[in-house]
């Protein structure tokens, strides 16, 4: 998220009251303002009165600094050729750092205008302690901050979609001129959704013009691609109970299984269309198209699921396009072999004939019971309901966890107070003693060598004995220097 506008300031204070809100957004991880403050720095105001009167410009303490503190290689680069090889060297010189230890130091720096005349830094500018930020950010010529974020426990579309609920919430306080804009992950999904929607869109334009020149009708293609909603429906479904989100496999595997219910679409049309031919009875037609084709839908569907079932099961990234294929079969399965028949008796309208009826009976062992599809659509209904109801329950679960998750993993926000020195004029002596709050020692870290030990692992020792003796360079530079100053 790019929080942009003129006032850094209110920027940022408009920052942290969204980042305050945020965190409570469920499944929201590591949400941190990228570009840290307070950082310490030495602000260096020149006078330029002063300056002026000795002959002596802004650019030239700037250059007198970054020489003496970044080395003269930034302002005057100096090469040394070396004749015997030919190999040039570049030259520096700079203040050693352990002489600009001290703000007394820093101000001790000579400062050389165009015109000779030398000054120290101190007499020309004044230099305080200040905060400044560590990283500073531009979009759009703009001050920016960055609020990052990762998602853990959700998909990556719901929580961008709270996450703009929050800012609509949040417009009113948003500064003058500030513009805010979402960006990372979000954008590479957008571009896919959108892509794979058309390209889904597109696949059924495409199967559907197909058929058409394959049937040269308008109307059966039609009646084929009937059965394309209950496979988004499945889709849907089977996302849904098993609490996945919509991606881009899930998109994949939709335009997968559009191939496959449009194949067994066109069997059962084929075949109603070849018995309707035979008797002329459009119904009677339907029924055997739906009854005969059975079996070879049935088989061609479940090939297909059983080959999927594994990677459906599994948790790895392309687990939604396994699922989405099984829940996308099974609804279009149902419908190819119920719905596809009736859409095409009723496309017909044919009138039943009577003579062809008596000279093409169907045979009883393959007319369908009415009682055994009441069963099987009740048994169906009822299976359907108990797993939207598991799937209901699953997924009220797992959104409870994510939200306990991110209430539990919210960072909490420490405002830190400067405290400023100052006289009261009324004070109040109490007889009261100060201690701390908690006390730990605290041990300094010094690298060292071993110069020679006196004793061995095992033996013992007494107190106060030395074991051995260390050789820390270091920090005899630094006593020598404290003796020195």
């Amino acid at each position: 998220m790019k929080i942009s506008g003129p006032d850094a300031a209110a920027n940022r204070a408009f920052a942290l009251q969204l980042q305050r809100r945020l965190q409570h957004v469920p499944g929201i991880a590591d949400l941190r303002i990228q570009q840290s403050t307070g950082y310490p720095s030495l602000q260096v105001k020149v006078d330029r009165l002063r300056a002026n009167g000795l002959g002596i410009t802004e650019r030239d303490v700037t250059n007198s600094m970054v020489a003496s503190l970044a080395g003269s290689s930034q302002v005057a680069p100096t090469f040394w050729l070396n004749p015997k090889n030919g190999v040039s060297y570049s030259i520096v010189a700079a203040t050693p750092q352990y002489r600009l230890d001290s703000l007394p130091a820093l101000e001790a720096l000579p400062v050389t205008g165009s015109n000779g005349q030398s000054q120290i830094l101190g007499g020309l500018a004044d230099i305080s302690r200040v905060e400044s930020p560590a990283v500073v950010s531009h979009y759009n010529i703009q001050p920016t901050l960055d609020l990052y974020a990762n998602v853990q426990g959700r998909d990556l579309g719901a929580v961008a979609h709270d996450m703009q609920k929050v800012l609509d919430d949040a417009a009113a306080l948003r500064p003058k001129g500030a513009t805010i804009s979402l960006h990372g992950q979000i954008d590479a999904l957008h571009e896919a959704f959108s892509g794979l929607s058309l390209g889904l869109l597109g696949a059924v334009v495409l199967i559907y013009l197909l058929i058409v020149v394959n049937f040269q009708s308008w109307v059966d293609p039609f009646v084929i691609i009937t059965a394309l909603p209950a496979a988004l429906a499945g889709i849907v479904w089977m996302l849904f109970l098993s609490g996945t989100s919509l991606s881009v496999p899930a998109l994949t595997g939709a335009i997968l299984c559009m191939g496959v219910a449009t194949a067994n679409s066109i069997l059962v049309v084929s075949f109603c269309r070849e018995r309707l031919a035979e008797h002329g009875d459009a119904l009677k037609a339907a029924l055997e198209a739906g009854y005969t084709r059975f079996r070879p839908v049935c088989m061609t569907a479940l090939a297909m699921i059983i080959g999927m079932l594994p990677l459906a099961l599994s948790e790895e990234q392309n687990a939604p396009l396994g699922r989405a294929v099984i829940g996308g079969l099974i609804l279009a399965t149902v419908a190819t072999l119920i719905f596809v028949p009736w859409s095409s008796a009723w496309s017909t309208a044919a009138v039943p004939n009577p003579l062809l009826l008596e000279k093409t009976p169907m045979s009883p062992d393959h007319t369908p019971s009415r009682k055994r599809l009441m069963l099987l659509g009740i048994g169906g209904l009822s299976l359907a309901a108990l797993l939207v109801a598991s799937g209901l329950a699953a997924r009220t679960r797992h959104e409870r966890a994510v939200v306990a998750w991110t209430e539990t993993a919210a960072v909490p926000q420490v405002l830190v107070f400067q405290p400023q020195h100052n006289v009261l004029g009324d004070t109040l002596r109490l007889p009261a003693h100060l201690e701390a709050w908690s006390k730990a020692p605290i041990h300094a870290r010094v690298s060292g060598y071993l110069k020679d030990w006196t004793q061995d692992i095992g033996t013992h020792v007494a107190a106060g004995q030395v074991l051995a003796h260390i050789d820390s360079p270091d920090l005899d530079q630094q006593v020598a220097q404290a003796g020195r100053g």
